[in-house]
């Protein structure tokens, strides 16, 4: 039996399929990137989840953001094809107390209440209380919950309670990435910089859902968009209970996108790992992934440099293979690969 990992194409951003791959296929899935991205490269992938040999067993939608809820919009609208395939389990943070105003610019909480009411006569469990601590099995996978914590979970039910259209405007949008591409400055020059502050206007982020997935006795951290402090708290309590000083992991994958807001040292002083999974195209608006991002892992003061790290791209195209040609040498010099999808791939694949 192996576990199969797909890292779909949706953009800027996320849609991760887990297959466990024994008879019956177990199917999971992280999120579903954009409206017009579930056409393209989700749906594809859920074509056979009516077979009587597969089991759509879980998806979890980390947070509002679009780019991680729009394509299970798109998906419970397809009315000719959801009604077969639809998962036995939800996992997303919602709320039924909220009334919204009618002509509310709140496009991602518009989004979540009708991921919601798409629920409500159905036969799927929505769990509406994803917090820190749950733990979820699987003929020997486990998913256990590090983020968000109560206290998140509850500034996202304000947010939903809150009538006012204009708190519910994107505006830390902006804010979340480096203005401009950052791929023409050198890693020497990109590590010297502080960490950033987090945004803690940006509520849906703080309370992205993240998780440990354990598959024989390997952990791979799926991050969402969870800011560094939420997760810190969360796998310091992880350690705390295992008696470890630091989570080894075969994989991460790197908080929303890569971008150098939810990257700190020492929330990666926490993590021993040497591979990075990067769900960007390079080719849009806000720049994701930071080139300072990878630099500073790269550079990471707890790395051990004789061991190779590997960044694993969802795209292959000229934006993301250029990201070090700045660097000339920079692969062997700070021993490191990068990885992207072969071909013709449609997404790219990893396999435990």
């Amino acid at each position: 039996m192996s576990l199969l990992i797909r890292i779909l194409p949706t953009k800027c951003g996320d849609s991760i399929l887990i297959k466990l791959d024994k008879a019956p296929v177990q199917n999971i899935l992280i999120d579903s990137g954009y409206m017009d991205t579930y056409k393209t490269a989700l749906k594809p992938q859920m074509d056979g989840f009516d077979k009587a040999d597969e089991n759509f067993k879980l998806w979890i939608l980390t947070h509002l953001d679009a780019d991680h809820i729009n394509g299970s919009v798109a998906f419970f609208r397809d009315i000719k094809f959801a009604p077969a395939r639809m998962p036995e389990e939800i996992w997303f943070n919602c709320f039924n107390r909220f009334n919204i105003i009618e002509k509310s610019t709140a496009k991602s909480v518009e989004k979540g209440i009708e991921i919601r009411d798409f629920l409500k006569d159905s036969k799927t469990v929505l769990n509406k209380e994803v917090l820190a601590g749950l733990q979820w099995e699987i003929d020997g996978l486990t998913i256990e919950v590090v983020a968000p914590g109560k206290p998140q979970y509850d500034m996202l039910g304000e947010k939903w309670e809150k009538e006012e259209a204009t708190f519910h405007k994107k505006t830390s949008s902006k804010l979340k990435a480096v203005e401009e591409s950052d791929y023409k400055y050198p890693i020497d020059e990109l590590v010297k910089k502080a960490d950033r502050k987090e945004i803690k206007k940006d509520i849906n982020n703080l309370s992205s859902i993240a998780f440990i997935l354990t598959y024989e006795g390997k952990r791979i951290l799926f991050l969402g968009d969870a800011t560094p402090t939420t997760i810190k708290q969360g796998l310091q309590e992880y350690l705390n209970k295992s008696g470890e000083q630091r989570i080894k992991c075969e994989y991460v994958k790197l908080p929303h996108h890569g971008s150098i807001y939810n990257y700190s040292e020492s929330l990666f002083d926490l993590i021993d790992c040497n591979q990075f999974i990067i769900c960007a195209n390079g080719d849009n608006s806000h720049k994701l992934p930071n080139k300072e991002t990878l630099a500073k892992i790269a550079c990471h003061p707890k790395r051990n440099i004789k061991e190779k790290i590997n960044f694993i791209f969802n795209y292959s195209n000229p934006t993301l293979k250029s990201i070090f040609n700045v660097d000339k040498g920079a692969s062997k010099k700070y021993n490191f690969d990068c990885s992207f999808p072969k071909g013709s791939e449609k997404y790219y694949e990893i396999k435990l």
